[in-house]
């Protein structure tokens, strides 16, 4: 719990970040029964105001969070819904082999069924007006590309 308070504490230091991010997904990776859940809300908080990290750390800590046991689902919908826009604006990276296991993980999710749908219809070029789904950032407000 320390380490998940120093990271939030501490997310705007890259170089602090990285390092507690690394830590904290060697222990998630190791202990599965280390409840996930402390740190996914908190964490997420620091990234939606900041965007999504593109470094491979971000992305081995939060694919280490989408693979835990204790993952549950209303933390892997929230983690849904701060990934599918970094993959819908094609600026995938690893947030879209973190997205792939939440949806095989959690695919009987509502959230997470909810956020896969609203992705297929944006990849395959739905008209923005179409899109229902305005917490993913794209629900009728945003020109198609």
């Amino acid at each position: 719990k320390l380490a998940a308070e120093a990271l939030v504490q501490h997310y705007q230091s890259f170089d602090v970040r990285e390092l507690l991010m690394r830590g904290l997904a060697r222990l998630l990776a190791q202990n599965p029964a280390m409840p996930a859940g402390i740190l996914v809300m908190p964490v997420l908080q620091q990234v939606k105001p900041r965007g999504w990290e593109d470094s491979d750390t971000a992305f081995a800590f939060f694919l280490a969070l989408a693979r835990h046991p204790s993952l549950s689902g209303p933390h892997a919908v929230a983690m849904t819904q701060v990934l599918v826009p970094f993959v819908a604006r094609g600026r995938a990276g690893g947030s879209l082999e973190c997205l792939q296991e939440l949806l095989r993980r959690h695919e009987n999710v509502q959230g997470v069924q909810d956020a896969a749908a609203w992705l297929a219809r944006k990849v395959l070029g739905c008209r923005s007006d179409e899109l229902e789904f305005d917490q993913y950032g794209g629900g009728g407000t945003e020109e198609r590309e």
